[in-house]
């Protein structure tokens, strides 16, 4: 979710991710959403149904407070894509960021580094 918002810092990127808003809202019932496997884009397509309790008022995994969909139909389209909901458990940000985006991702330890190292490094 962290890498999800971080995206989303430059306009049009997340929405970039989802293909067939049009049909969704129309009640097709499901969502593509573009993702990259070893930089090789993929398409998944999964269902409008979120994992839910209490009368589907809550969600069980991504805690959305804006009533949006987005976060939860990412979060689903992740899972299916690594086997299921445990699988997301601790994962590594630069891999969700190059899953998203098609690039690859490094791992920075900033704690042991001094601001010129950190700027020379990116």
């Amino acid at each position: 979710m962290a890498s999800a918002s971080a995206i989303a810092e430059i306009p049009g990127r997340i929405e970039k991710l989802f293909g067939n808003v049009d049909q969704f809202n129309n009640g097709a019932g499901f969502f593509d959403v573009q993702l990259y496997l070893l930089s090789v884009p993929i398409t998944i397509r999964i269902d409008d149904q979120v994992p839910s309790y209490n009368s589907y008022t809550q969600t069980l995994f991504a805690k959305v407070t804006n009533k949006g969909v987005w976060m939860n139909v990412l979060e689903k389209a992740f899972a299916k894509m690594y086997g299921n909901y445990s699988a997301l458990v601790g994962g590594a940000p630069e891999r969700a960021v190059q899953a998203m985006i098609g690039t690859p991702g490094k791992q920075f330890s900033f704690s042991s580094m001094t601001t010129a190292q950190i700027y020379t490094e990116i």
